[in-house]
């Protein structure tokens, strides 16, 4: 329940403010809620950081405002779409989240996703919490 808190809460924080700004706000306050209720810091601090690039609701991103005119989009159809990407969002990065912070193979999954590396197998996989091997 804090986990998802710290998801809406970034996601809102992201839609007035550039994500960057979000996060950097918004890290340090998950990391101590996420040590105040013995939980991990890392995934708290990884939810903050992925749903603050959550910006489908409203043209508040760079990317949106830019295709707004052209296309002839007014905010409500931004709302209409945007409401469900981001409840959409919401609930398969939360899923990610917690397969990656609870299964050690899941997180070697994600992490070689995440680098691009081709360096996972069953003898090299990292465990949740080290650094990964350099890839050869």
């Amino acid at each position: 329940a804090l986990q998802a808190g710290a998801a809406i809460l970034a996601t809102v924080f992201s839609l007035v403010m550039s994500n960057v700004g979000a996060t950097v706000l918004l890290v340090p306050l998950a990391v101590s809620i996420a040590v105040a209720a013995g939980a991990n810091p890392a995934v708290f601090a990884l939810t903050v950081a992925i749903s603050t690039s959550n910006s489908f609701l409203i043209p508040t991103h760079q990317v949106n405002a830019l295709i707004m005119g052209p296309g002839g989009y007014r905010v409500v159809d931004f709302v209409k779409s945007g409401g469900i990407m981001t409840v959409l969002f919401l609930v398969v990065s939360a899923m990610v989240i917690v397969a990656a912070s609870t299964c050690w193979c899941c997180w070697c999954i994600y992490v070689c996703i995440i680098s691009g590396i081709n360096w996972c197998s069953s003898s090299s996989c990292p465990r949740p919490g080290s650094r990964p091997a350099s890839p050869r």
